[in-house]
C-alpha cells in the first residue's frame, strides 16, 4: 500500500475588468494542452494568502491583491511509485495591479487574459471550473455599485 502524504497549496484567480465582462489569467502546461489557475506549495511559515500572491506573481509576472477567499478543492496523485499525495488547494480572488503576463518558464508553457467565459470554456479541471464559477459571482458582487 501506497504510504499517503497530505500536500497544501494555494493559488489564485486573478482579474481586472468590468464587474459584468472580467479577465481573468489561466496558465498553461503540458505543452499547452492543459489549462489551469496558477497554484502552488505553501511554504513553511507563510500563509495561504501569501502563498496565492506569490504563487501568481512567480506562474503568471501578474501582482495582485486578495479580495476574499473562494474555495478549497482537494485531490489526491501519484508524485513516484509507493507514494500518493492527498493535495488540499486554498483558492483566493486577487484584484490585477501590476504587471504583464509572463509564463515561469520552468513550470508554465503559457500565460493569457482571457475573458472568463473562454477561460470557462478552457478551465482543463472540473474543480478549477467551480472555482472560476464563484470568482465571477463574486467579481460581480464586489465591483457592482451600491445603488
Amino acid at each position: 500500500m501506497p504510504r499517503t502524504e497530505t500536500v497544501y497549496s494555494a493559488g489564485g484567480v486573478i482579474a481586472r475588468g468590468a464587474a459584468d465582462a472580467p479577465e481573468v489569467a489561466l496558465i498553461a502546461t503540458h505543452q499547452t494542452t492543459r489549462w489551469a489557475l496558477p497554484k502552488g506549495m505553501v511554504e513553511v511559515g507563510e500563509t495561504p494568502e501569501a502563498a496565492a500572491r506569490r504563487e501568481v506573481r512567480e506562474e503568471t509576472g501578474l501582482e495582485g491583491e486578495i479580495l476574499q477567499p473562494l474555495a478549497r478543492i482537494e485531490y489526491w496523485y501519484s508524485p513516484r511509485p509507493g507514494i500518493r499525495h492527498h493535495k488540499f488547494v486554498d483558492f483566493f480572488l486577487l484584484r490585477w495591479t501590476a504587471g504583464d503576463p509572463r509564463p515561469q518558464t520552468s513550470e508554465v508553457d503559457a500565460v493569457a487574459w482571457l475573458p472568463i467565459q473562454v477561460a470557462l470554456n478552457r478551465a482543463s479541471y472540473q474543480s478549477e471550473l467551480d472555482v472560476l464559477i464563484k470568482a465571477r459571482a463574486a467579481w460581480a458582487h464586489l465591483n457592482t455599485p451600491a445603488p
